[in-house]
């Protein structure tokens, strides 16, 4: 009987090693595939950015005229006229700004949501909360990722304007390589991604894109609707001009004709939060979001 127990025990301990090494010798390739890909995304790097999209940088000039971050909102009213001059009209402009409660001036606030009454190509970002407590979310690559909540911008705002999720899909090794082109909110509403409405806004057929999962980084849970970011391109590359410029009507109108306008933050202090991804160890959310618009290859 000791001798049956002993070899069961012996049997047992070589099928917990060979389990052992099949994860490891997973986790190791997984690495692999992480390094060679991140390596790729540098090398093809060809910083050839479309000239129709425009950054609009609350940088450090912004700042030190306009004071601290953030500003009164009545400062987004004049900010939107100077985007939307007659005949000069962009297709979208997409803050990657949270503006999710009510501000401390209530006429500030009703004078934003007048500019953004005005113009319907305005579109403000949402966040999806994932999972429980611990953000965790089981990803099915059959099935759009599923929101268990939706953190909208203040309710002045949101039925104003286009709205599209700014969630990030961060892998093992805390570098974002993928993104969600939708997720799905927990009534069943489908959410599109900032880069996706953006484009879509400006035209773009997204149609072959509706049912896409990108199987290149299978070796991790990957949720339908999932796409691989092609890094070519970093924040130097866009055409960036200043929030400050853009409010004082200090550049031409006809620079906004036709785009695609991305407003975010480059200011040292507020943009010190960047994505880590292949070719950037913090390359600013305002860029990650330009660049999240390669993947759809616009043709409009």
């Amino acid at each position: 009987m000791k001798e049956i127990i002993k070899r069961i025990a012996i049997v047992l301990n070589v099928l917990l090693l060979i389990a052992v090494f099949f994860v490891y010798q997973s986790h190791s390739l997984q690495k692999i595939d992480n390094l060679l890909f991140d390596y790729d995304m540098k090398q093809v790097a060809n910083h050839n950015p479309d000239s129709r999209i425009v950054m609009v940088a609350i940088d450090d000039a912004s700042l030190a005229e306009l004071g601290r971050f953030p500003w009164d909102r009545a400062v987004y009213a004049p900010f939107l006229a100077n985007l939307n001059q007659e005949g000069n009209l962009p297709k979208a402009i997409a803050f990657d700004i949270i503006f999710g409660e009510e501000s401390e001036n209530p006429d500030s606030d009703m004078a934003f949501a007048e500019a953004l009454a005005s113009y319907p190509n305005v579109i403000l970002p949402v966040t999806g909360i994932m999972g429980d407590v611990f953000g965790t979310s089981i990803a099915k690559r059959s099935e759009l990722i599923k929101a268990q909540a939706v953190a909208k911008p203040y309710e002045m705002f949101s039925d104003l304007v286009q709205l599209a999720h700014i969630n990030r899909v961060v892998s093992k090794d805390s570098v974002i390589r993928q993104t969600w082109l939708n997720i799905q909110g927990p009534d069943g509403e489908v959410i599109p991604s900032l880069a996706w409405k953006a484009a879509e806004m400006a035209g773009a057929d997204l149609s072959k894109y509706e049912g896409l999962t990108d199987p290149i980084k299978s070796g991790e849970p990957v949720a339908g609707n999932t796409a691989t970011i092609d890094y070519q391109l970093v924040t130097d590359d866009f055409m960036t001009v200043s929030f400050v410029d853009v409010l004082n009507g200090a550049l031409p109108p006809d620079l906004f004709k036709d785009s695609i306008v991305f407003v975010g933050f480059t200011a040292v202090g507020l943009a010190n939060d960047g994505d880590k991804t292949p070719v950037h160890p913090r390359l600013r959310k305002i860029s990650s979001s330009c660049t999240r618009m390669r993947i759809l290859r616009i043709n409009c």
